[in-house]
């Protein structure tokens, strides 16, 4: 009996984990998505000066 609650009180505990998981991971993906699009940004604004100065 006692068996079968730690069990279950386990596969809860993994559950909680994983969502966790999945919770920061979708916190650092929207971060990272931000940093992603301002060095993106970055890059086309010195593209664009550089056309400039070879011209």
């Amino acid at each position: 009996m006692a068996r079968i609650g730690r069990t279950r009180l386990k596969k809860e505990q993994e559950r909680f984990a994983e969502t966790k998981k999945t919770v920061t991971f979708a916190q650092d993906l929207k971060t990272r998505k931000v940093s992603v699009l301002e060095t993106l940004s970055l890059t086309i604004k010195n593209f664009a000066y550089i056309l400039v100065y070879v011209k």
